[in-house]
């Protein structure tokens, strides 16, 4: 097995030559932090240091408390100020309406990727019918839907058979959705904040190394604690490329 990943990171080294894209990313302030600056200078720089290439980003507070809508502008002013490193979605909450009409706007301000959603004081189920539209709009664009916690996975499981162009991107690795990962061609699982010992190998193999994709949750927590843990799954390098980058990318270009 080839261990080039693992030696970049036990000896601290940047990932030159690795194309690694972070999936699941936050700007602006929401909570205090200990890891990093929330300007656009300090996340540039930490991304730069470790030798992250692009990093997909949405607001980090509206997700949980704050203005959503003064979120995507926030987010939209990074991806315009450094368009070769970022990337964003349109954050979406739940307990407001007119969600075609923001994500719409959020594609004219260049937030193109597609939406992020978060279940924390928004406690609303995506088969209900006032999603129908928005999620039809995603369909018919072949969006990436990132969402924390999608809910039970039968309940998942039928969005996934009617929306087979959305890109389903599960936000914190859990293993009831692998078996859906290995199913459905639209359905992925984040790294993110993965903390249980031997997991990145677990999900791997349940789910497939196509379908796994790294993000660490920055600036909430340091872009280097899910990093770490694929760095140093017990799986081969060419699955560790997948999931650090290859299968983002070709979410991105898909």
């Amino acid at each position: 097995m080839n261990e080039k990943i693992l030696k970049l990171a036990r000896h601290g080294k940047r990932f030159d030559g690795e194309l690694i894209i972070d999936s699941h990313c936050h700007v602006g302030h929401a909570m205090p932090t200990i890891t990093h600056g929330d300007s656009i200078s300090a996340i540039q720089g930490t991304l730069e240091r470790i030798g992250i290439d692009e990093a997909c980003i949405c607001t980090r507070g509206a997700g949980v408390v704050g203005d959503p809508f003064l979120g995507n502008d926030r987010t939209a002013e990074y991806v315009k100020r450094v368009p070769r490193m970022f990337r964003g979605y349109v954050t979406i909450a739940a307990n407001y309406g007119n969600f075609v009409e923001e994500i719409k706007r959020g594609e004219a301000m260049g937030l193109t990727l597609g939406i992020k959603m978060h279940s924390y004081r928004q406690p609303h189920d995506l088969n209900e019918g006032r999603f129908r539209d928005m999620l039809e709009y995603l369909d018919s664009r072949g969006m990436i839907l990132l969402h924390h916690y999608f809910g039970r996975p039968e309940r998942l499981e039928q969005l996934l058979k009617t929306y087979r162009n959305i890109k389903f991107l599960e936000g914190h690795c859990i293993f009831d959705y692998a078996r859906l990962a290995r199913k459905y061609d639209n359905m992925y699982i984040n790294t993110c904040a993965e903390i249980g010992f031997d997991n990145i190998r677990r999900i791997t193999e349940a789910a497939g190394a196509d379908k796994i994709i790294y993000g660490s949750d920055l600036s909430a927590l340091d872009a280097t604690f899910s990093l770490g843990a694929v760095a140093y799954a017990k799986i081969s390098d060419e699955d560790k490329r997948k999931i650090l980058g290859l299968n983002m990318k070709r979410l991105i270009e898909g």
